[in-house]
């Protein structure tokens, strides 16, 4: 897998790191846990789970990418390969920002396309 190009704004040592990681991440086969990730890269479980959000934050950006995309948090959870707990602050985050909605019955994600916000790759 090819890093992605850093722009100016991504150029941060914070950012760079972030690349690295995501990397290092995306290359675990089988579900990614905070426990996996901490064992894996040798860092405190906390700081996993933090990585791990930022991580299912993006991809679940580019999962919505397209107007009329509903998705359950069982089938985002099966495409990312992150664990529950993450992918929830994650997803409990893009609705406070107004990216997704939450609709129910069934419980299910939407991306508001009026969200400029969804492609400005914001973390």
């Amino acid at each position: 897998m090819t890093p992605e190009p850093c722009t100016e704004a991504d150029s941060t040592p914070a950012n760079e790191l972030f690349s690295k990681v995501r990397e290092l991440i995306e290359r675990m086969d089988g579900l990614r846990t905070e426990d996996k990730v901490a064992e894996t890269l040798r860092v405190q479980k906390k700081q996993a789970e933090v990585w791990l959000v930022r991580l299912a934050k993006r991809k679940t950006r580019e999962l919505f990418k397209g107007a009329g995309v509903d998705k359950t948090e069982a089938e985002i959870i099966d495409s990312l390969q992150v664990a529950k707990k993450p992918v929830r602050v994650c997803l409990k985050r893009l609705v406070e920002e107004g990216v997704l909605q939450k609709l129910s019955r069934p419980a299910r994600y939407r991306s508001n396309d009026h969200s400029a916000s969804l492609f400005d790759g914001r973390d």
